[in-house]
């Protein structure tokens, strides 16, 4: 069982709770037609991306048996056959469709929710086909998931995702993005690449670590702008969590200066301090939003 929920990337799916973003910051966490909606578009959610992972681990099956830690996924190791994975993955992709049409709402909405699915699956499908090994392009494609995420997330909370918080997320997924080249990077060797270990991953030949440093704290300045503008828009009192989403992003800055393959799930999940603090400000903003 072990090889298979690895295989479907399970602990990856901590990245689809910005799909209760726009449910969650409308304030009605309390609606169950709106909660259940939303709980089923992220279980489709789920299952579309771990078709996602399964086709890029296809893919990259043999670059991942060369590389010192990746050699350890299913497919490469040898754990789950391709042929098995290749079947599990169309059955995930099924569900995650028929997933969407076991909620009553109008055709126009039904479409729109597969039209989502879509975007996020071809963009990944790009990705995967060869868009990786393109810098700066493939950044982008990796990051476009988490503002569909939202998205999607609005369009099955029936409400309009404001600007700032879509430029917010925008620009964070942008310096996630960045932040996991650099951590790929900088844990192969930083500027001096050896030709076995680059070409596990051969875009990373074409950046250097200052680059990386510049884009990513562009991005997160960005992103930090945007956050206030959204929180100002939003309530006066969202203002004040501003300092514990700067402790967030200090921490999270910390570890990725640390020897870290960047992957934003595995250095949250790294540490008790970041999940600390992050548990604290969803506590702060939920006691603002709902009391």
């Amino acid at each position: 069982m072990k090889p298979y929920l690895k295989l479907l990337r399970v602990k990856h799916y901590a990245k689809n709770v910005l799909i209760f973003f726009p449910l969650f910051f409308s304030g009605q966490m309390g609606n169950p037609h709106l909660l259940l909606q939303t709980a089923l578009g992220t279980v489709s959610f789920c299952l579309a991306s771990s078709f996602v992972y399964i086709l890029n681990d296809i893919r990259d099956v043999g670059n991942d048996r060369a590389h010192p830690t990746k050699r350890d996924r299913p497919i490469a190791s040898g754990a789950v056959p391709v042929r098995q994975a290749t079947a599990i993955g169309v059955l995930l992709l099924v569900f995650a469709a028929l997933l969407n049409v076991t909620w009553p709402c109008d055709v126009c909405a039904l479409g729109h929710k597969y039209l989502y699915l879509a975007i996020y699956i071809v963009i990944n499908c790009l990705y995967s086909l060869g868009c990786k090994n393109i810098p700066v392009l493939d950044v982008a494609l990796l990051s476009a998931g988490y503002p569909i995420r939202v998205l999607f997330g609005g369009l099955l909370a029936e409400v309009p995702v404001s600007s700032w918080l879509f430029l917010t997320v925008l620009c964070i997924s942008l310096y996630l993005g960045l932040g996991k080249r650099h951590g790929e990077l900088s844990r192969l060797g930083g500027e001096k690449l050896e030709a076995p270990l680059g070409t596990t991953r051969p875009v990373l030949a074409k950046y250097t670590l200052s680059y990386l440093d510049g884009e990513m704290y562009l991005c997160l300045g960005l992103g930090l702008v945007f956050y206030s503008l959204w929180a100002l828009e939003k309530s006066m009192a969202l203002v004040y969590t501003l300092p514990l989403v700067l402790l967030i992003c200090m921490t999270y800055n910390f570890l990725l200066a640390g020897r870290t393959d960047g992957d934003p799930v595995n250095v949250v999940f790294s540490s008790k301090a970041l999940m600390g603090l992050i548990a604290v400000y969803g506590v702060a903003i939920s006691l603002i939003l709902y009391l």
